[in-house]
């Protein structure tokens, strides 16, 4: 039997929604019908290594991001905004960002619901815009609800992005710690030496 169908090329062709749903699929036909969007039938009269390719090819795009983090973006009826300013985050926020970031890893692979939950932090309806900046939705647990489906419809570039950023904010942080440390210990050996030259 010949099927057409495409598969995504990597995670810019993927929603975070249809990742969930792969996920949660209960065996390979169910992952390859959610994959393809073909009937569980027509899935069903494929080859074992036909199967096994498809989500083989599903796989290698998850994995494959754009490098490009977009602050904003519109899904459907929202435009999304990523929270403009880290630093002014409320506590709510911090704590619930912090927990679904815990899970967000497991066996080498992106958990696709603890992505969902960490994207509606960071993600949120743009309520007020002027040029380049824009104000964000503050943050409500429970009422996320009203746009967690577009957030579902937001890629896994953005997820795969939106980590790598954290990772590289987290590497220039250790990095600006590391000087500043060096800059503190150069500064109380200089005031040591200085002491100790006054004392001979």
């Amino acid at each position: 039997m010949k099927l057409n169908f495409s598969i995504a090329a990597n995670a810019k062709g993927i929603t975070l929604g249809k990742y969930i749903d792969y996920q949660n699929a209960v065996d390979k036909i169910e992952r390859v019908r959610v994959i393809t969007g073909k009937s569980t039938e027509s899935i069903r009269l494929l080859q074992v290594h036909v199967i096994d390719e498809i989500i083989e090819q599903f796989e290698a795009a998850v994995r494959l991001s754009s490098g490009e983090f977009e602050r904003t973006v519109r899904v459907g009826a929202y435009e999304l905004g990523f929270i403009p300013d880290l630093s002014s985050m409320s506590f709510g926020e911090y704590v619930d960002l912090d927990t679904y970031c815990t899970n967000i890893y497991k066996d080498g692979e992106i958990m696709a619901e603890a992505a969902h939950k960490m994207m509606c932090v960071l993600y949120r309806p743009i309520v007020a815009k002027f040029g380049k900046y824009y104000d964000i939705e503050p943050y409500k647990n429970v009422d996320k609800r009203k746009y967690e489906d577009a957030v579902g419809e937001l890629t896994l570039d953005h997820v795969l992005n939106t980590l790598l950023f954290f990772s590289t904010l987290e590497i220039e942080l250790y990095n600006d710690s590391l000087v500043y440390l060096a800059k503190e210990i150069t500064e109380i050996v200089k005031e040591m030496q200085e002491q100790q030259h006054q004392m001979a």
